[in-house]
C-alpha cells in the first residue's frame, strides 16, 4: 500500500494518494509495530502534505520521531547498530514535520529543517534530495526562507549527489528545488539558470521521470503568516 501511495503521487493523482494514505496509516496503527510505522510512513505523510492535510503530517511525522527518540537504532529492537532505513525515517520526518509547523505557523519549524538537513548528508542521494526539497523548496518559495548563498550551497551538494547517482527522482527533486532557490534571486544570472532547472524538471515530469503532480496545480505546503523569511 505505501508503494501505492507514491506511485499515485508521481502520477499526479495526488487526491487517490491521500485517501490511500489514510488506509495505510489506519492499518500500520492497527499492527503496532514501531519500526513498521517509521519505514511507512514516509510516502503517507508526503501526501498529506501534497494535499494540505497539514495536521495528519504533523501528526505522522512527530509519530516517527517519537518513536525513534532521536535515536533510530532504538526503534529496532533495542539493536545497537543503526539501521540506515530508520535513519532516513528520521531525518524525513524532521523535514515534515518542519515543514507542517511552519505551515500552521508553529514554533520549532526552523530548527527542525536545520536537524533534517544535517543528519541527511549522512545518506544517499534520494533520500537527501527529497530532505533537501522539504527543507528549502517549499519555505524558499513561500518567502519564510531567504535564498541565501548557504541554502544553495546545500542545494547544489544535494544535485552534484543526484547527477553522480543518476536517479531520476534525486535528480528531479534537488532540480526543483535548486531552481525555486534560484528564481527567488536578486541576480539575474541566477534566475536564468533557475528557469532552465525549473524547464528541464518540467521535461522530466512530461517524460513520466519525475512527479507529474508538479505540473497538476500542486498546491505548496507554506502559507501566507507562518513566518517571517529568515
Amino acid at each position: 500500500m505505501s508503494g501505492l501511495v507514491e506511485v499515485h503521487s508521481t502520477y499526479g493523482r495526488v487526491g487517490e494518494a491521500s485517501r490511500l494514505a489514510s488506509e495505510t496509516m489506519a492499518l500500520v496503527e492497527s499492527i503496532g509495530n514501531p519500526t513498521l510505522t517509521i519505514r511507512l510512513s514516509m510516502s503517507s505523510i508526503a501526501a498529506k502534505l501534497h494535499t494540505d492535510e497539514i495536521a495528519e503530517a504533523l501528526r505522522w511525522s512527530q509519530t516517527v520521531i517519537d518513536l525513534t527518540d532521536g535515536e533510530p537504532a532504538k526503534a529496532a529492537n533495542g539493536n545497537t547498530i543503526i539501521d540506515f532505513p530508520l535513519t532516513v525515517a528520521l531525518a524525513h520526518a524532521l523535514a515534515t514535520r518542519g515543514s507542517a509547523r511552519c505551515a500552521l505557523g508553529h514554533r520549532g519549524w526552523r530548527t527542525d529543517l536545520d536537524q533534517a538537513v544535517a543528519k541527511a548528508r549522512s545518506i544517499g542521494p534520494l533520500a537527501y534530495g527529497a530532505i533537501i526539497s522539504y527543507s528549502y523548496g517549499l519555505a524558499i518559495s513561500s518567502g519564510v526562507l531567504l535564498a541565501d548563498d548557504a541554502a544553495l550551497c546545500d542545494i547544489e551538494e544535494a544535485l552534484a549527489l543526484a547527477e553522480r547517482a543518476s536517479d531520476d527522482l534525486a535528480l528531479g527533486l534537488a532540480r526543483f528545488t535548486l531552481g525555486v532557490a534560484l528564481v527567488h534571486r536578486d541576480s539575474p544570472a541566477d534566475r536564468e539558470r533557475g528557469l532552465e532547472l525549473l524547464g528541464q524538471v518540467r521535461d522530466m515530469c512530461l517524460q513520466g521521470r519525475f512527479y507529474l503532480s508538479l505540473l497538476c496545480g500542486r498546491r505548496h505546503v507554506h502559507r501566507t503568516g507562518a513566518g517571517e523569511a529568515r
